[in-house]
């Protein structure tokens, strides 16, 4: 990869964290104790960050060195073979929300049981003794 390929790669990721996280150049900067000056050289990947800055950069947005550093875009195929550039980025989002729709899901099924197990408790409290004693034998039983 040529220095020009890994500034440019290091800037755009920079870039996108400061906007995923809703972070400014200037909150970059202060953090690193450096000019913003140094940010938005970076950013534009006219210049790369130091290691030590980049370190300090990784922990700031709570990402991996590899997050920083590394050029994840790959080329694709649209449906009538086009060839697409595909951001890591994007691939990463879309990842996300289909996740959190997996566990939206799983956690709306877990509280429908929530539910049904809280229903039959209540029916439990409210039968007579001999029939919680049945139901406390067979409940053995299954174990």
């Amino acid at each position: 990869m040529t220095e020009e390929k890994i500034n440019k790669t290091i800037g755009n990721n920079i870039t996108y964290y400061l906007k995923a996280t809703g972070r400014s150049m200037t909150d970059l900067a202060k953090y690193l104790n450096v000019s913003q000056t140094s940010v938005s050289n970076w950013c534009k990947g006219v210049k790369i960050p130091r290691m030590d800055k980049i370190d300090k950069i990784c922990s700031y947005f709570q990402v991996s060195r590899s997050d920083i550093m590394d050029d994840f875009d790959y080329v694709a195929k649209d449906t009538e073979g086009n060839e697409i550039l595909v951001e890591h980025h994007n691939v990463r989002e879309e990842a996300q929300k289909f996740i959190n729709k997996k566990l939206f899901a799983y956690t709306a099924g877990l509280e429908e049981h929530f539910k049904n197990a809280l229903d039959l408790y209540d029916k439990f409290e409210r039968a007579d003794n001999d029939t919680k004693d049945i139901i406390i034998k067979l409940l053995k039983k299954s174990e």
